[in-house]
């Protein structure tokens, strides 16, 4: 219920679910996951501190792109970056899970301004998925705020609009 609550944007619901879940003692180390993730989803990073230190491995998966995630919302985008690269060296040979890592890591170093890392990391993800649109969304992002392209900029949102009608194309 707080996995579909998640989907829905419901996070007080989800935050609620979860709780829940944790004093019935159902899938405490999911439940914990949750609830980290809609910690940081409502911007209660104090929770999302306190709930990752109940994590034994801090070397799992799991626990790093979270941690990253807190790190990035604290403004500690240094430690993010670290922090997701670590976890994308643990999962570097699961394609599906490879995907959304390096989607994430290229956000991040266009956010530190690491223009051709992240350029050079959604071309690599596009190499493996042509149809990869969020890859294909930062470039577009890279093509209007960092080249000034608007063109292409325009090209590449075009074409995802036609791929695709959703509002966030």
């Amino acid at each position: 219920l707080a996995v579909n609550a998640i989907t829905q944007h419901k996070f007080q619901s989800a935050k609620d679910y979860t709780e829940k879940a944790l004093a019935l003692k159902d899938k405490k180390a999911t439940s914990l996951l949750i609830l980290v993730d809609v910690s940081l989803e409502i911007g209660d990073y104090a929770r999302a501190n306190l709930v990752l230190k109940e994590f034994k491995n801090k070397n799992s998966f799991a626990y790093l792109i979270r941690k990253a995630k807190l790190k990035d919302h604290e403004g500690h985008l240094d430690s993010a970056i670290a922090c997701m690269e670590k976890a994308y060296r643990r999962i570097k040979g699961n394609k599906a899970i490879s995907q959304w890592t390096r989607s994430n890591l290229a956000d991040m170093y266009g956010h530190a301004g690491r223009i051709k890392d992240s350029y050079d990391l959604y071309v690599e993800i596009l190499k493996d998925n042509p149809n990869d649109d969020y890859a294909l969304k930062g470039i577009a992002w890279i093509a209007l705020s960092h080249d000034l392209n608007t063109k292409a900029a325009n090209t590449i949102i075009n074409e995802l609009a036609v791929r695709k009608r959703v509002p966030e194309a």
